[in-house]
């Protein structure tokens, strides 16, 4: 399956969603992690992808809730 260029949705970044995440962005994947614990509990496993991953949503606020690094 080519991955290059899709969009694709990660739903929870426990121990799945932190090992999927790298493999999708190391395919070329652009990749969207959402989760409903706030971007604080995932630490250094969510910052490690800062700059590979456009965007990663956190919490169960509205958009505020929503962390982003550049890519």
């Amino acid at each position: 399956m080519e991955l290059r260029g899709a969009n694709v949705l990660v739903v929870g970044f426990e121990r799945t969603g932190r090992a999927l995440a790298p493999f999708l962005l190391g395919r070329g994947a652009r990749v969207r992690i959402t989760d409903r614990k706030p971007a604080g509990a995932f630490g250094a496993s969510l910052r490690a992808l800062a700059g590979r991953s456009p965007r990663a949503s956190c919490g169960r606020g509205p958009s505020s809730s929503i962390c982003r690094s550049s890519r």
